[in-house]
């Protein structure tokens, strides 16, 4: 929290609607071009493509169902 906080800034919403992240956050989540935005109830997550790629790799869907399972969806 102290690092998500500590690190926010103002942003303005441009006339297409697109909000932008600030270079120092960019480079955190190593987002050179594109990016992925997940929406997960009352929080959103912002990956660089090539990491989610990366992340999404290492879950079969097996375990994806396992899990699935066990939280009762």
């Amino acid at each position: 929290r102290r690092f998500l906080f500590g690190n926010a800034s103002d942003v303005t919403v441009d006339a297409q609607g697109r909000v932008g992240i600030v270079q120092n956050l960019r480079e955190y989540a190593g987002i050179e071009k594109n990016a992925v935005v997940l929406g997960l109830g009352s929080y959103l997550e912002i990956w660089s493509e090539e990491a989610w790629k990366a992340e999404n790799e290492t879950e079969s869907a097996e375990e994806i169902q396992d899990l699935m399972i066990a939280l009762g969806c």
